[in-house]
């Protein structure tokens, strides 16, 4: 089979790692690959990559511009653009005898799901769109009301060309197919996978290391557990990603406490897992919200104590809601937060539970599963 993969960004994000797995899980089993995008970590280990031209609305900053773009230009610019990226590449593509596009969509990826639209009618083949982000956020992110109706709008337009639209979540596919409306979309769940071993942690004593691994944003709640920890020198509290302007959002306790620490991006996680006594992930502090962290999958995949701190009924609370996964689901209180650290050693973990648990989100089965579905329709 012949896949025609794209995607905005290959390196130094959470997205980009979750894409990179697809793209490898695809190649094990022998599927062709010819990958669209504008950025890659290495070109050595693709089969084919073709450089996409970044249309105006990844350059837009404030609410008003984007507003204006959306609802009076991105459309017809958004399609010229994709038609030169298109027409660039047209003997290459053609040459290539696509069987289906798929478009890896993160954050605002309108673009290149229009792309992969006019791929789709260019050469007659299905087009399959998997999000592992919302488009656009739900309400309790906060986004611009008249903005975030004209992302609804565009989505809703860009939909009536796609065959196969797929999630990292129940809930986020739910809400994502009651914006589109359309009847005709074949859909899925399809989780962020995992392509690595069992992560064994060296199970330092001394100084109780407390990680989270994905993108900082100043909306979630990572102080609580800071301002409340900044004087406890046994325990060392990491964050590790990209996103966060730390001396603007700590700036009544800054400079940091020393044990304290915001590491930028790097692509070997594993290392800081395996050196960490317990694992944190925080979700926004909302009840409706549809976003599963892609990291959480991954910390499953370690014999290490999660604490999850979320809203209620997120797809982080039905993910972990499984006796003996050592999973400690807790909201964003920071009484509730500080005593949870404390106590994590009480936190029960059955490695047999946990391991039966992650043969879902395995690479080569998700691989199967997708395979799966495209033979339906081929």
């Amino acid at each position: 089979m012949n896949i025609i993969f794209i995607v905005d960004n290959l390196k130094n994000n959470p997205s980009a790692i979750v894409a990179n797995q697809f793209i490898n899980g695809l190649n094990v089993i022998g599927v062709n690959l010819l990958v669209i995008t504008s950025s890659a970590q290495s070109e050595d280990n693709l089969n084919n990559i073709l450089r996409l031209l970044i249309p105006v609305p990844y350059k837009i900053n404030t609410t008003k511009e984007k507003i204006l773009f959306i609802l009076l230009f991105s459309k017809f610019y958004s399609k010229i653009i994709n038609n030169c990226t298109l027409n660039k590449y047209l003997d290459t593509i053609s040459n290539f005898h696509p069987d289906i596009v798929l478009t890896f969509s993160s954050c605002d990826a309108f673009s290149i799901i229009q792309l992969g639209n006019l791929i789709s009618k260019q050469f007659s083949i299905p087009h399959h769109v998997h999000a592992v982000d919302a488009l656009p956020a739900p309400e309790c992110w906060g986004e611009n009301r008249f903005l975030r109706e004209s992302k609804i709008s565009y989505i809703r337009r860009l939909s009536t060309d796609i065959q196969i639209f797929t999630s990292s979540n129940k809930q986020m596919l739910e809400y994502q197919l009651g914006l589109i409306n359309n009847q005709n979309l074949l859909s899925a769940v399809i989780y962020n996978p995992i392509n690595t071993e069992f992560i064994c942690s060296h199970k330092k004593t001394k100084i109780i290391t407390i990680l989270y691994v994905g993108s900082l944003m100043s909306n979630l709640q990572y102080y609580k557990s800071i301002i409340h920890f900044k004087d406890i020198s046994k325990y060392q509290f990491i964050f590790l990603g990209t996103g966060l302007d730390v001396k603007n959002t700590f700036n009544d306790i800054y400079p940091l406490p020393s044990n304290v620490h915001f590491i930028s991006w790097t692509d070997n996680i594993d290392e800081y897992i395996k050196n960490s006594s317990l694992l944190i992930d925080i979700d926004i502090d909302a009840d409706n919200d549809v976003f599963l962290s892609s990291k959480l999958i991954k910390y499953l995949n370690s014999d290490l104590p999660i604490i999850s701190i979320t809203g209620a009924n997120s797809p982080a609370t039905n993910l972990l809601a499984v006796n003996g996964l050592g999973a400690h689901i807790i909201s964003h209180d920071p009484e509730l937060i500080k005593n949870s650290i404390i106590n994590f050693d009480s936190i029960h973990i059955d490695l047999n539970t946990r391991s039966e648990y992650i043969q879902q989100f395995m690479i080569d089965n998700i691989i199967s599963y997708i395979m799966n579905i495209y033979a339906s329709i081929l």
